[in-house]
């Protein structure tokens, strides 16, 4: 609480209902969409809390104001209209607006999907339907690239395929499946899901970042990358009933925890990384409990590494 009130009062902009943004970034003067979420995900974490219920403004304004992000009019990098999304600055005229990224939109779903169950307001979940809905626009039918297939990280020409934008937006088209049992949900969010496991697994149980459209693998190891597979691996065992996807869980869930450990690796991938990474360790611990997992998040330092200034600015992008 302590922190998220600092949030507020370091960041917050009460007449735009905004967080500011880094005047060095492309996203000024508020913050790009990605940090955006991670606060909209906080204060909803906040108001489910025990003795929370005074958030619930809070998390009103949070998603209310995602629509500053919101292109009616996405256009895909071939030229063929999409359905509506958010893109990655606050659109003109009040930001410079800024390309689509199927990760963001995801980080969006899945705060949308949280709101509906904290407010039952069945308009987060038709958006979360709709983000989900743009984002299968998304897959890459190219026979000719590497491992063809996955969702693509950006909207434009010649991007890559990463864990995060298919393993991310699998668990938003499970969660939407389990809400409202379409099946055309679940299939995607499987087959996305089975990209990773095909184009990105590495023989120690972890996912490397992101494939190119030659084939080469990006082979480095961010932890918010094992954290949306082991919660996709959790949905889908409560969904298929299938012991297979809660072992892929464990398998993971272990070799992350041995590989960062509580030390410099796991302060280095920055605490919007993390925070992703810890949130489904938790998720597979209500299902598979350990102890490990609890260490994991209580134990690692509380600086910001040397990656998280570089990748993600620490002090304000990570809002």
């Amino acid at each position: 609480m302590a922190s998220y009130e600092a949030l507020q009062q370091a960041l917050y902009e009460p007449a735009a209902q905004l967080y500011q943004g880094l005047p060095a970034n492309s996203c000024d003067p508020y913050s790009c969409l990605w940090p955006y979420t991670n606060a909209t995900a906080g204060t909803e974490y906040l108001y489910a809390s025990p003795g929370g219920t005074t958030y619930r403004p809070d998390v009103s304004t949070r998603i209310e104001s995602l629509s500053n992000y919101w292109d009616p009019n996405e256009i895909s990098a071939s030229g063929a209209s999409q359905p509506p999304a958010y893109e990655s600055a606050v659109a003109p005229p009040e930001g410079p607006g800024g390309n689509t990224y199927y990760d963001d939109n995801a980080w969006v779903a899945l705060d949308l999907i949280d709101g509906y169950y904290l407010t039952a307001d069945s308009t987060d979940l038709s958006m979360a339907q709709n983000i989900f809905n743009f984002v299968i626009t998304g897959w890459d039918t190219s026979s000719t690239d590497g491992c063809p297939g996955g969702v693509f990280w950006e909207d434009v020409t010649g991007s890559q395929r990463n864990t995060t934008a298919n393993a991310a937006n699998a668990e938003v088209g499970l969660e939407l499946y389990q809400l409202t049992k379409n099946t055309s949900d679940l299939s995607w969010a499987t087959r996305m899901y089975q990209w990773v496991n095909t184009c990105l697994e590495a023989s120690s149980g972890l996912y490397y970042d992101h494939v190119n459209s030659d084939g080469s693998v990006n082979t480095t190891i961010w932890s918010y990358n094992q954290g949306t597979m082991i919660g996709a691996d959790v949905l889908l065992y409560s969904t298929y009933k299938d012991l297979t996807y809660l072992r892929y869980a464990k398998r993971t869930a272990s070799a992350a925890v041995a590989y960062f450990g509580t030390g410099a690796t796991l302060d280095d991938q920055g605490p919007a990384f993390n925070s992703i990474y810890f949130r489904d360790l938790f998720v597979l611990k209500g299902v598979a409990p350990n102890n490990s997992y609890a260490r994991e998040a209580r134990d690692m330092p509380r600086s910001c590494g040397v990656n998280a200034k570089r990748r993600l600015g620490c002090s304000s992008r990570t809002v």
